[in-house]
Formats: C-alpha cells, structure tokens, sequence
C-alpha cells in the first residue's frame, strides 16, 4: 500500500453558533488541509499525480470556501449576510468545527475526484499552525 499527501491552503470565515466562547463569535482566519490517499500500487506505480490531487482539492476550496463564510445551516446569520453582501454561504449539516470539515472532505469532497483503486486515508485541516483534527 502506497500514499500520497498534499496540503492546501483556504482563507475562511465561519462561527459555532452554540459555542459560548471566541468561536462562537464570526471570526475569519486561514486554515490549511492535508489529503492522504492511498492506493495498493507497486513501487514506480503512482496513486494519483500530486498536482492533480493539489490541483481539485484547492479548486474545490477556492470555489466554496476560499474568502466565504462557513455556517450550521440553522445558523439564521447566514441569510442576514447573503441579503446584505449577496454573498454565497457554506452551510453544513451541524456546527462547522475542524472535525466537522475534515470529516466532509474525507468523506465527501476528497473522494469525487479520485481515480478507481485510490482511497482518502485521511483529512488533516489545521485550525491553527498548532493545532489540527485528523479525520480517518
């Protein structure tokens, strides 16, 4: 079994709406992604190309992330900025913590766009340079 990790990086805004502390205020800040995937591939064989991975991934991110805001969708501040900004916003099923993010890349995202025989091993996101969740 081999992988491949590339990382990415995404300036977002988002707020955990039953969070009682800093978070639960809207604050925007840059995170970082990391995408392993594997694929049962003998040694000269790829499992994907780097910068075909690196590539999607920072496509997907630039198109609904990148400079947006990140919302639950029960979060009603949501269509307050749309209205105001006409700006679209990212909505998730529950809070949109790191764990929840990684989750939906490793899950969702990362595995639209790999060849047949790869696998998303994990997602890292970065909330800070410190600290990250990894989803496997």
């Amino acid at each position: 079994m081999l992988s491949c990790t590339v990382r990415i990086d995404c300036n977002v805004a988002k707020r955990l709406m039953h969070d009682k502390g800093i978070c639960g205020q809207l604050h925007g800040y840059r995170i970082s992604v990391e995408a392993t995937v594997t694929a049962n591939k003998k040694a000269g064989d790829k499992v994907i190309d780097f910068y075909e991975l690196k590539e999607k991934l920072q496509a997907w991110c630039d198109q609904n992330w990148e400079h947006n805001v990140i919302l639950n969708k029960a979060d009603t501040l949501g269509r307050a900025i749309s209205k105001i900004t006409g700006q679209k916003i990212f909505y998730t099923k529950g809070e949109p913590t790191a764990e929840a993010l990684a989750l939906y890349l490793k899950d969702v995202v990362v595995p639209s766009f790999l060849p047949k025989g790869a696998v998303c091993q994990s997602v890292r996101v970065y909330d800070t340079a410190t600290s990250w969740v990894t989803a496997q």
